[in-house]
């Protein structure tokens, strides 16, 4: 592992998030919030640092004009779908929800919307509090005003769980395998925020620890920002472009196993029967006593913001009950799944630890 001492960026190197900049996806200024510290939620809170669970009481008081907003997204979602009879879950016609009164106002807020839950959507809602701070304008209040909704700040609470769960398994793991190389995955990764924070964090305390970051994605884009990510932390990662079930087999191939593996922003999206297999199968490739982080969205009184508002239309949410059912099912010890939930009530987050037993 190299390490290497965090330091603020040469002036020639700042990228201002400007709001012209934001235009596009694929733009310096977006990218810069994974990769400027001062857009980095867990590096400007830290670990271990408290909950989002703020001006609830304002947001329950607006909750009928959310409300309205998301009755006026699903009615343009169901008259477009009537018309236009789309096959397929590409023809599902995203786009159409709630562009006037959400990305229409703001361009972050249409990348937030167009994104679905991809690292350039994920970007937004983790540096939201950040980058819209000391913006003045009606677009960035309003910008401020949905990027605090509850649904937002469970998103941010989460970001803040798995980095604390991964950096406290890096420090478990440390007391018993000092001499040793610790191998962690996380797979479905995206920009992999929580999990290069988390790991930087350790290794700044720990600069004799060696860890093997692998993250795996089917997105090119995410993997790039991940890499780049990695480099300004000094760390050593391995990006494989590949499906989740083809680098299970590989690893099953050739014995690769490890000690924590994060799927926390990909089971939101599988049904139960997928669910229960892709979490099985990825039980194959952790080590005896190994973790396995998974993360699941909830039921909550605005979950409608969320799907037609918002348009995070494909997610499925499921109680922190039925979450620990899908992990005994797929064969994780009832005794051995450490599960809790955000402030929020909305997103639910399960370490299952992995027995020697169950490894084979």
């Amino acid at each position: 592992m190299v390490k290497k001492e965090w330091r603020g960026r040469a002036s020639d190197r700042v990228i201002v998030v400007e709001d012209a900049a934001l235009h596009q996806q694929h733009s310096p200024a977006l990218e810069a919030l994974v990769l400027d510290e001062r857009y980095s939620w867990v590096r400007q809170r830290g670990l271990h640092a408290s909950r989002e669970h703020d001006s609830i009481r304002l947001y329950h008081l607006l909750f009928w004009a959310f409300d309205l907003v998301a009755v006026w997204g699903c009615l343009k979602y169901w008259v477009w779908f009537l018309l236009k009879r789309p096959k397929g879950r590409d023809q599902l016609g995203l786009g159409i929800l709630g562009t006037v009164f959400f990305g229409g106002v703001h361009p972050l807020l249409k990348i937030a919307h167009e994104g679905v839950t991809s690292w350039t959507a994920l970007a937004v809602l983790y540096a939201a509090p950040l980058v819209g701070k000391h913006k003045t304008g009606w677009r960035w209040a309003v910008f401020r005003l949905w990027m605090g909704h509850p649904e937002c700040q469970a998103v941010r609470n989460r970001l803040l769980d798995v980095a604390d769960r991964v950096h406290d398994e890096l420090e478990r793991l440390w007391a018993t395998r000092r001499d040793q190389e610790i191998h962690i995955a996380s797979l479905a990764c995206g920009s992999a925020a929580a999990v290069l924070w988390a790991t930087w964090y350790f290794c700044q305390a720990r600069p004799t620890a060696r860890v093997r970051v692998t993250l795996v994605d089917l997105d090119a884009y995410s993997l790039e920002m991940a890499n780049r990510l990695a480099a300004e932390l000094g760390l050593s990662v391995r990006t494989l472009e590949v499906n989740i079930g083809v680098f299970i087999r590989q690893c099953q191939a050739s014995g690769e196993k490890f000690a924590l593996i994060d799927e926390t922003g990909f089971l939101d999206y599988r049904p139960d029967a997928a669910f229960v297999e892709n979490c099985r199968t990825v039980r194959q490739i952790i080590e005896p006593g190994g973790l396995f982080l998974a993360a699941q969205i909830g039921h909550s009184r605005t979950q409608a913001h969320r799907k037609w508002t918002i348009g995070w239309l494909m997610l499925i949410p499921r109680s922190s009950k039925r979450l620990r059912e899908l992990l005994e099912q797929s064969g994780y010890a009832q005794a051995q799944i450490d599960e809790g939930t955000e402030p929020n009530g909305i997103y639910h987050l399960a370490a299952c630890r992995v027995a020697a037993c169950q490894a084979e």
